[in-house]
């Protein structure tokens, strides 16, 4: 017979007691706007730098277009734009690349096993 589940545990918590991690609220400071977040202690700090990450990328935009600023096509929703596009163009380079790991992976096994069999043909050969 199934033993009822404690309040507030799901089905994973009790399959494996050490799957449960401890979540921590935190709050991310970006641009004047708070982000409150409850994350996995073991990723509090990925957030922080993430949150880090966008606001220096901000202000770096922001001074590398610090006269363009004043005009409408500048203004602090377009350097958002630009930051947010930038991120994306990292992930999808960060997928590609992961997607032609296993390729590689298996490239540098045939290179292996083509100069074993040259070193021991020449080996044999001598």
């Amino acid at each position: 017979m199934n033993k009822p589940s404690s309040p507030g545990r799901t089905d994973r918590d009790l399959r494996n007691p050490m799957e449960a991690e401890k979540l921590v609220n935190i709050n991310l400071q970006i641009e004047g706007y708070t982000i409150p977040l409850k994350v996995k202690s073991s990723e509090e700090k990925r957030y922080r730098d993430a949150a880090r990450q966008v606001a220096g990328l901000i202000n770096e935009y922001r001074n590398a277009y610090q006269r363009k600023l004043a005009t409408k096509q500048f203004d602090t929703p377009y350097i958002l734009v630009m930051v947010a596009f930038q991120f994306a163009v990292g992930a999808i380079g960060a997928s590609e690349e992961e997607a032609k790991a296993p390729i590689l992976d298996r490239i540098e096994g045939y290179t292996r096993e083509i100069e074993t069999l040259l070193a021991d043909a020449e080996e044999t050969g001598k």
